[in-house]
């Protein structure tokens, strides 16, 4: 098998009249799988620029190229585009537009610390293979995808309904029509007023018998609810919807449960003959909301809050605290980042601001802390405190074993510099304690791509600096 099939350690072959259910399984897998596979960058020198596909989130560069791709360009690699630790952004004017260049500029090469590329998997975060993201490069229907039902899971309601919720709204309930699309023999029409497909949207406004229902759970109540508006969109209007229509009760929470008892009795009447429909339906759906809302506000009477003051700490003498943040424009997504240095009785020893182009907010935290290390051991920081309010940015610098991720190199540079001729330490912070760092980040949207140092404060932050210095004299 693997000599016949395995060529070079790759499956080779085509699908052909006479194949077996498993090679056709087996080739549709390895086309699947080759559409998940990315490159993640060390050093560059083994992966090609053009037609690899190494750029989080957005595939080979050559259908980007400005001019016919030569053969010698065809054989280029991603270092030969990096040039001392920077990448060669006048090369790359000649054959990229700029907002491809702005995504390139936020990905780390590290032609420093010897980190080799890496074939990861390029559906996930963490670059590790799971068969749910495999699933979805096919599977996921593409008008689906635009429908994010992720809230549902948020909304203060029963856990069963909630379960419940993310089944229907995947069309995953199995009506008639979709029993039948498995090849279930039963009959497609409505068992209940024998009419029409009995399709979702039949079952929860369409049949006669869910008309009724949902006029006596609204009755006497001023409230639109119209099914002239389209299936999804019906359904996300009402979940969505946190108006208080009934006592202290969320549309929601009273949507979402109707839902739920209107299923519960389409079943019992098709699978049950002699099952007869509460008279006021309405009725017993309020009595069901009623309890469960009274049984958790009592238990939410029973938690003590406690309000605390949250400031930055400065560091032991001698050391030095840098306090770190990445910001992303979610419009535009560039990326870009700030940092502050300052002493134990919290003087101002220097800033920064940097734009790296575009890419995601978890690289503007990972590069904000890569340059402001640098910038320290460039300075002669010998004992350093690094602060972050981006807890995964702390642990994937901590964590050595996560070399398919994404982001490895930046980390493992980060860890490297940690290593050097000096003590260094990175930590979570609370983001309310972060807010000079943020400032400065966000001075960098109105930058050019690069870094500036600032050893004065902006004025743009002179606010928060004078706040902090205040709450600092008052704990002395």
């Amino acid at each position: 098998m693997r000599g016949k099939y395995c060529k070079n350690g790759i499956i080779a072959g085509s699908v052909g009249s006479d194949c077996s259910n498993t090679w056709k399984g087996i080739l549709y897998g390895v086309q699947l799988l080759s559409e998940g596979m990315q490159w993640r960058i060390g050093n560059g020198g083994c992966v090609k620029f053009w037609t690899d596909a190494w750029i989080p989130n957005f595939g080979p560069l050559i259908g980007h190229f400005l001019n016919p791709l030569s053969n010698e360009q065809s054989r280029e690699n991603v270092a030969d585009y990096f040039q001392s630790s920077e990448w060669h952004i006048n090369k790359l004017s000649k054959v990229l537009p700029w907002c491809v260049i702005q995504r390139i500029l936020s990905v780390h090469v590290d032609n420093e610390q010897g980190v080799r590329d890496k074939v990861i998997w390029g559906l996930s975060e963490n670059g590790e293979f799971s068969v749910r993201s495999a699933y979805s490069i096919h599977f996921e229907d593409e008008n689906e995808a635009i429908w994010d039902w992720n809230f549902i899971w948020k909304l203060k309601i029963l856990l069963r309904v909630s379960h419940f919720l993310w089944v229907l709204l995947h069309g995953k309930l199995l009506s008639n029509e979709h029993r039948a699309s498995r090849g279930l023999n039963v009959d497609i029409a409505c068992n209940r007023c024998k009419m029409g497909c009995e399709n979702m949207e039949h079952v929860f406004r369409g049949c006669t018998g869910t008309t009724d229902t949902w006029e006596d759970i609204w009755k006497g109540v001023s409230k639109s609810r119209s099914f002239k508006v389209d299936w999804k969109e019906w359904l996300l209007q009402n979940l969505k919807c946190s108006k208080i229509v009934i006592k202290k009760w969320p549309n929601y929470l009273i949507f979402a449960v109707s839902l739920w008892f209107i299923w519960k009795w389409r079943c019992e009447q098709v699978f049950n003959d002699n099952l007869k429909m509460p008279s006021s339906p309405g009725m017993v759906i309020m009595k069901y909301v009623d309890d469960w809302w009274n049984a958790n506000s009592m238990r939410d009477r029973g938690t003590e809050f406690q309000i605390c003051s949250i400031t930055s700490e400065p560091p032991p003498v001698e050391w030095i605290k840098l306090n770190v943040d990445g910001s992303r424009n979610f419009d535009l997504g560039s990326i870009v980042a700030g940092g502050v240095f300052r002493d134990n009785n919290h003087n101002w020893l220097g800033g920064f601001a940097m734009n790296k182009g575009v890419g995601s907010a978890l690289e503007a935290e990972m590069w904000g802390i890569l340059e402001g290390i640098r910038i320290a051991w460039k300075a002669g920081y010998k004992k350093l405190i690094v602060e972050t309010d981006s807890t995964v940015a702390v642990h994937l610098i901590k964590a050595n074993s996560a070399q398919n991720h994404q982001l490895f190199s930046i980390a493992h540079a980060c860890r490297k510099y940690m290593e050097k001729d000096c003590s260094c330490l990175i930590r979570h912070g609370y983001r309310e304690s972060n807010r000079v760092a943020d400032s400065l980040a966000k001075l960098g949207h109105s930058m050019d791509v690069g870094t500036v140092m600032f050893q004065k404060p902006p004025p743009q932050i002179s606010i928060f600096l004078l706040l902090k210095y205040l709450s600092f004299l008052m704990r002395i």
